[in-house]
């Protein structure tokens, strides 16, 4: 289970307990919104099943794993509702750094995500394993998948209009037009910076260097092809990134 699960005003593991006639016995609100979000199969802990426990917070790792533990230390919070696409997309967004380090970029106001995600948008990943990341979104939904290169792939989420929301997942980057190196994976991975957004994920983005770079990059890669890629440099220009220049 992720570390972190806020949508009824704990923070706490987000488990789903189910007893022995396998019915829910804490994480009701939880499975409701999974119920809502069209997902039919997720782990859960059975009470009294030898082997299976929960998996504690990096920041409790050495503390008993219990749930009055956790209970009883929860930090009590309001947290605003999440649309039906935005709970999928931190849904499947939990899951995937469960499995395998993220890095979430090119994020306009990291501390409003995902509230300000709105339909048929686009949500950029780097991941470690852009395999394990594939294979963990497929564990807990109907995702389709489209593999554009060994190193990258959208992650999309239909509704009766079409594509509700997209994860598009990066192994690396990659901008073959633009004649300056992108910051290595291992690189964006060591000084990553942690935020924790309003409806309770916990995640990961870049330096603002990497971030000024990335969307840089990007913007020269696409620039006679898609003019909206010029929001880039605004955003740089607002962020007072550095003047990088091509080579």
């Amino acid at each position: 289970p992720s570390c972190v699960c806020s949508f009824d005003g704990l923070q706490r593991l987000s488990m789903v307990l189910i007893d022995g006639k396998k019915r829910i016995v804490h994480g009701g609100h939880r499975a409701a919104l999974l119920v809502a979000a069209n997902i039919t199969k997720v782990p859960v802990i059975q009470i009294g099943e030898p082997g299976r426990t929960p998996i504690p917070c990096n920041a409790l790792r050495d503390q008993t794993t219990t749930l009055d533990f956790f209970v009883q230390n929860a930090t009590r919070r309001m947290v605003p509702a999440l649309s039906k696409l935005q709970n999928t997309l931190v849904l499947w967004l939990q899951h995937i750094q469960e499995h395998t380090d993220m890095v979430l970029f090119k994020v306009d106001y990291p501390q409003r995500f995902p509230l300000d995600v709105k339909y048929g948008q686009d949500v950029d990943v780097l991941v470690r394993s852009l395999d394990i990341a594939l294979a963990a979104v497929a564990e807990i939904g109907s995702p389709v998948v489209h593999r554009l290169s060994p190193h990258q792939a959208h992650v999309d989420h239909y509704d009766n209009h079409g594509i509700a929301v997209r994860i598009d997942l990066y192994e690396q980057f990659f901008f073959p037009n633009v004649a300056w190196e992108a910051p290595s994976k291992n690189a964006v991975f060591l000084s990553a910076i942690t935020v924790t957004s309003p409806a309770g994920l916990t995640w990961l983005r870049p330096t603002i260097l990497h971030e000024c770079r990335l969307r840089w990059l990007e913007y020269h890669q696409y620039k006679g092809t898609r003019p909206s890629k010029k929001r880039h440099l605004e955003w740089n220009r607002q962020h007072g990134c550095p003047q990088f220049s091509l080579k």
